[in-house]
């Protein structure tokens, strides 16, 4: 029996999978210092959660609108179809602003989150 088996091989294999993750916010790779840690430090938590949160309140109320009137198919179909252009603009203008400032899409943060098993509240 080496010293590198047992619980010191389990250690060393959680810490390499712990490694490698790329930040949401700058993209580079970091060493998580928890299993579930997805930013690199709480400065680019803080600024992703903040820009989510800024930008959950602009497209909410559009695509609640538009879900209610089926995309302006149902009630009141001009503000239905307003709401979807809207907020089809407001995503691909954000899509646009992350890719220019190096950031994590939202496909693959998602895609982060459900890996570390967070869900919905």
């Amino acid at each position: 029996m080496t010293v590198l088996d047992g619980p010191a091989v389990e250690l060393a294999q959680s810490y390499k999978a712990m490694s490698g993750i790329k930040c949401p916010e700058c993209l580079r790779d970091f060493a998580a210092a928890h299993p579930n840690q997805i930013f690199c430090s709480p400065v680019h938590k803080k600024a992703f959660q903040n820009r989510l949160i800024a930008r959950g309140s602009a497209l909410t109320p559009l695509a609640m609108a538009a879900r209610i009137t089926r995309g302006g198919s149902r009630g009141d179909t001009a503000t239905g179809v307003r709401a979807r252009q809207d907020t089809e603009k407001l995503i691909a203008r954000w899509v646009a602003e992350d890719k220019e400032a190096g950031r994590m899409r939202m496909d693959q943060y998602i895609r982060l989150r459900i890996s570390k098993g967070f869900t919905p509240s």
